[in-house]
């Protein structure tokens, strides 16, 4: 199957992406990463990590990072 250039770029911009989100979201991205392209990958972890600011920003979870938070703080 060929790659087109966009699949090539989302796929880049993914994986640059997850260096700056907790591992439960890395084992999410990994686990439908078969099924799913790039493309709606990258929108749920950008999607992700403005939660995540969010998140820090109002004071709800105590972290410098969204890669600090953990899966306890989301409940």
């Amino acid at each position: 199957m060929a790659i087109t250039k966009q699949h090539e770029y989302y796929e880049n911009r993914l994986e640059l992406l997850q260096k700056e989100m907790p591992n439960f979201v890395i084992k999410y991205v990994d686990h439908k990463f078969d099924i799913l392209s790039p493309l709606p990958l990258f929108n749920y972890v950008r999607d992700y990590k403005e939660f995540f600011l969010w998140l820090i920003t109002e004071g709800i979870v105590e972290c410098k990072s969204p890669k600090d938070i953990e899966p306890e703080a989301l409940r």
